[in-house]
């Protein structure tokens, strides 16, 4: 589990968390590591203030995402592109 945090809650906090995901994200698919967000939480002002006080040591959670590697060999099922593509 993962939590990505800002010291305030303004835009110019929002972008920068946006722009640190960009980076944990692309990290992580560069050695073969999947994300899996869980935001439920900070969609309820009475939860995420709760996550910042007692998780966060009053910095703003802005994204909780599990990461991890998958041992899934199975093939994802997609309908062959004539089905799709005219």
């Amino acid at each position: 589990m993962a939590l990505l945090t800002t010291s305030g809650d303004t835009r110019r906090a929002w972008i920068a968390a946006g722009q640190a995901l960009q980076r944990v994200l692309l990290h992580a698919s560069a050695h073969g590591v999947s994300a899996a967000f869980h935001t439920q939480a900070l969609e309820m002002h009475h939860l995420r203030e709760f996550l910042r006080q007692e998780l966060c040591s009053g910095q703003y959670p802005q994204m909780v995402m599990r990461l991890g590697i998958t041992f899934d060999q199975h093939a994802a099922v997609r309908r062959s592109l004539p089905d799709v593509v005219d």
